[in-house]
């Protein structure tokens, strides 16, 4: 059986995993600029800033820092008294995880972007620029972690932009480098060489690039941040001293505070004569904590307060599509103002869709699967007794077994026969598994890896549903009916019902044939006044609950649920601060829906929580809930006794969600029993 998984599971090194959370932000952002412009060629322009070529806008996670959360693309509402603008932004190549084919994508699509947007004129002007700007060696260009430039262009109007990446330089590097750049680019550098002497002291070079669409009308840019804080008025720049930037951090700050990364400047001077042309102070949008209808409101005060048009984004803030992500000012030398709105996807208001929900479970999966290593097995954990290896496996395993063949994902089901392979060839010879190899083989450990296999299609050794079945609990012993854990000491060899219901669909059908009327009696006798489950191995019976429902359903008999008597609501609700207990109780939630296609709008509220808990790298975060408890405890969950333990590499947390994402992606056709929780609260 080795030797068949072995041969079915890859032992090749996986890519780094695609975002799917990202790629559909990218998505969504596309349609709103199609939505902006009637679909003027959007979509082959957003292709072009991203470099995606016809594949799409695949997207690496922590591949680009255009926007806090790694998404690519941004859009930009630009208004001047005139009108306003659509302009596309993006940062090239984060689909591609060498950095060298990012390099050299980037460069192409800065020149296929200058040619799309009838810009040919600075091709030569672009290519002396990334000479200059960015490094000349692989050795020095593997810094750049996070991308090499960003790319702007408009559907509305000739032109385009680029902005090469400076950070990496260092302080004293990026004004050095810039210094250089201009000296070679304008006919006159003297205002930019005195502008350069006048800010680095006191400032730190973000990016650096050209604006326009020939060399008459381009300028040259430098994007700044301060380093010490300081009045702008302060730092020898006149358009930055003047009334009107003045105004604009008076309305636009207002009571908000601004730290020194949430503030962007910049300075532009002309190809064509070398004079300042024009500066621009950016605020991050996410400091400034407003609502739509606080933005709607900023964003009429600054329209009116310097006679610009006004950018239709009322509707897109309103229903939660978009999220403001900066709001910049710009004044040329002329003092005509402009106003930008610059715009990421943001997370609807409405509950999560469907394909919100399958974007965030094959990000969990490409994060276990990251973990995973390369001989199959997962480990987390940190007890007296070690790491497991087994237990986290068997678990991680068969979430991952169940959400691929839920979801056709070859990966999930790869990475599940992986870890099936190695929990055959790993454990001793002795039947079942345990929470590690030290610790000996215990029921909860087994009947995972039962399950596991079980749901790969592979049978399940005679011997190990034997072994289970020797921990079987019968109502005469003194813990009650259920499977035990352990043989012992003391409570630890009593029956514990978190563990039981997985350790009876273990067993060989005959076994559970003779033993259902015993289960089915432990179903209602472990069942609380609340209608949850009692846990013995964990700090909330969220988890004891949702393995109850699963195993009910399995047998069909979730009607057992709805017929036993529910305590009326509480007059508080439930409150968790984790992604475990949430996924439980929304998974049993689920389970029991009398109208499961109903279920996003009434949990709509606590699976938004659940989405914005996970990590930007696909996982959710651990938590203290699995607790070793003192086995002289037989009912923790009247007085609880033991330590809590955390899966510091979110393992447990991250398949448990995929566990409920997996009901969710497939959700029960009838319906089922009520439900005393009208309302969950999610600490955030």
């Amino acid at each position: 059986m080795t030797t068949e998984l072995n041969h079915q599971a890859t032992r090749a090194m996986a890519p780094p995993p695609r975002s799917a959370r990202l790629e559909r932000k990218v998505h969504r952002l596309v349609a709103v600029a199609q939505s902006l412009t009637q679909g003027r060629a959007v979509a082959s322009l957003c292709r072009d800033v991203l470099a995606a070529g016809s594949a799409g806008p695949h997207v690496l996670p922590h591949a680009s820092r255009l926007n806090n959360d790694g998404n690519p693309l941004q859009l930009c509402l630009s208004s001047g008294a005139r009108g306003t603008v659509l302009k596309i932004i993006g940062d090239p190549g984060a689909q591609l995880a060498g950095l060298e084919p990012r390099y050299r994508r980037t460069r192409a699509a800065v020149r296929t972007c200058l040619k799309a947007a009838g810009a040919g004129a600075l091709l030569a002007l672009a290519e002396r620029t990334l000479d200059c700007l960015l490094p000349d060696c692989a050795q020095a260009r593997a810094a750049y972690r996070h991308g090499f430039a960003w790319i702007g262009v408009s559907p509305d109007q000739p032109g385009a932009a680029f902005y090469a990446e400076m950070a990496p330089l260092g302080r004293h590097g990026g004004w050095d480098r810039a210094s250089a750049w201009l000296a070679g680019m304008l006919p006159d550098d003297r205002a930019a060489q005195a502008a350069i002497a006048a800010l680095r002291a006191h400032c730190v070079v973000a990016s650096a690039g050209l604006e326009g669409s020939t060399p008459q009308d381009a300028r040259a840019k430098i994007y700044f941040r301060l380093s010490t804080p300081m009045a702008l008025a302060a730092l020898g720049i006149d358009l930055l001293a003047t009334p009107e930037v003045r105004d604009f951090l008076t309305i636009a700050m207002e009571q908000f505070a601004i730290d020194r990364d949430g503030l962007v400047l910049s300075i532009g001077f002309s190809l064509a004569s070398g004079a300042v042309a024009d500066v621009k102070v950016d605020l991050c949008g996410h400091c400034l904590r407003h609502d739509g209808a606080g933005w709607n409101a900023l964003l009429a005060r600054l329209a009116a307060r310097f006679a610009l048009a006004s950018a239709p984004i009322a509707a897109l803030l309103a229903d939660g599509e978009c999220a403001v992500a900066f709001i910049g000012f710009g004044l040329d030398a002329k003092l005509s103002p402009r106003l930008n709105v610059y715009l990421n996807a943001a997370t609807p208001h409405a509950p999560p869709a469907r394909a919100a929900l399958a974007a965030a479970g094959d990000d969990g999966v490409a994060y276990l699967c990251q973990l995973q290593q390369q001989d199959g097995h997962w480990s987390d954990y940190r007890l007296p007794v070690g790491a497991s290896d087994q237990w986290v496996s068997a678990y991680v395993g068969l979430a991952l077994a169940r959400y691929g063949a839920a979801r056709g994902h070859a990966p999930a089901l790869a990475a599940a026969r992986r870890a099936a392979a190695w929990l055959l060839a790993a454990r001793a010879d002795a039947p079942g598994w345990g929470y590690n190899a030290g610790t000996g083989a215990d029921a909860d450990s087994t009947a995972l890896a039962l399950a596991l296999l079980r749901a790969l299609g592979l049978p399940n050794a005679a011997a190990d549903q034997h072994w289970l079945r020797g921990h079987w609990r019968g109502a005469e012993a003194s813990g009650g009916v259920g499977a035990a854990t352990y043989e012992g000491p003391h409570a630890w060899g009593q029956a514990h019902w978190c563990v039981t219901p997985l350790a009876y669909l273990g067993m060989a059908p005959d076994q559970q044939r003779a033993l259902r009327a015993s289960f089915l009696d432990g179903v209602r006798s472990n069942r609380m006044a609340d209608g949850q489950w009692r846990s013995y191995w964990w700090r909330n019976p969220y988890y004891s609950t949702f393995g109850t429902l699963e195993a009910l359903a399995a047998l069909d008999q979730l009607d057992i649920d709805a017929a036993l008597p529910m305590a009326a609501a509480p007059a508080a609700p439930i409150v968790v601060d984790n992604a475990f207990d949430l996924a439980c109780l929304l998974g049993g939630e689920l389970l029991r829906a009398r109208a499961p296609d109903q279920f996003g709008a009434r949990y709509g509220a606590q699976l938004r929580t659940l989405l914005a808990w996970q990590h930007s790298g696909g996982g959710w975060p651990g938590h203290a809930n699995l607790r070793v408890t003192d086995q002289h405890c037989p009912a923790p969950w009247d007085e609880p006794a033991g330590d809590y333990y955390t899966d510091h590499a979110g393992t447990i947390s991250t398949a448990t969600v995929l566990r409920m994402l997996t009901l969710a992606a497939r959700p029960p056709a009838r319906s089922n029993g009520p439900s005393n929780h009208h309302l969950i609260g999610a600490a955030s």
